[in-house]
């Protein structure tokens, strides 16, 4: 009777070990399975993160072309303002040198 406890008991050890195996394989393929999906994120997230300095980059670039766009209108802007003066100051000139000329027509007549 012994022998028959004894062996019926290493045969439900050797089932115990048998399952312990089975489910010690299954969490380590799950592991694995955790571990390329992690992976697979992190691939995902490097080339998010590309994508994002990239945009980050011609951002920055626009915003430096818009603000030499700026300084250009600006200058353009001023010039145009000065230039205005100018022609201003010219018809100003060219109007009291019509005067001067009407008066010595007027004068030789």
């Amino acid at each position: 009777m012994d022998q028959e406890i004894k062996q019926e008991f290493e045969n439900l050890t050797s089932l115990f070990q048998q399952g312990f195996k089975k489910h010690d394989e299954d969490i380590e393929n799950l592991s694995v399975m955790v571990q390329q999906g992690f992976e697979e994120v992190n691939q995902k997230f490097a080339i998010v993160d590309i994508k994002l300095e990239e945009t980050n980059q011609k951002i920055d670039q626009t915003t430096e072309k818009i603000s030499q766009l700026y300084i250009n209108v600006d200058g353009f802007i001023h010039m145009h303002q000065r230039l205005d003066l100018e022609l201003t100051a010219m018809r100003g000139y060219y109007q009291r040198l019509e005067e001067r000329i009407a008066k010595l027509e007027t004068a030789h007549s």
